[in-house]
């Protein structure tokens, strides 16, 4: 277990709860352990670094930790700085895959990348992994 593994899953946690104690909320986002110790600790490196990106904040509650979302899950946003290579690149997968479908709707301009672009390129990757589980209309 890493930080890194710890985040991903305590991201996943956060989409669907408002709450996580370690106490009581661990072994759901941790199924199988050998190390249980020290996997908690690692949780609590990546609960900090969560704390610290603002997402969620610690509260003692009943001497208990628990960390609490600042705001609903879905309200969050990321900035990415993008360099020119990267999004001439994008924008060419995505105007590739456009061209193939014959649909210029989802054109992407490398001078202007939006969320709808790293969507679509989410959706062709996707769909390219795994076809039959795909809908490429669902946003």
């Amino acid at each position: 277990m890493n930080v890194l593994e710890a985040s991903e899953r305590l991201f996943g946690w956060f989409s669907e709860n408002d709450y996580f104690t370690m106490e009581e909320d661990f072994s759901r986002v941790n199924l199988i352990s050998d190390t249980p110790d020290k996997d908690k600790g690692v949780y609590r490196i990546a609960l900090n670094e969560l704390e610290q990106n603002e997402l969620i904040a610690n509260v003692p509650i009943e001497d208990k930790e628990c960390w609490v979302l600042k705001k609903p899950f879905t309200a969050f946003e990321q900035s990415v700085t993008i360099s020119p290579p990267v999004a001439m690149g994008l924008s060419q997968v995505i105007n590739a895959a456009c061209d193939k479908f014959n649909d210029d709707t989802d054109y992407c301009s490398p001078a202007n990348i939006q969320e709808k672009d790293v969507r679509n390129l989410l959706l062709l990757y996707s769909h390219l992994s795994s076809p039959e589980e795909i809908d490429l209309t669902n946003e």
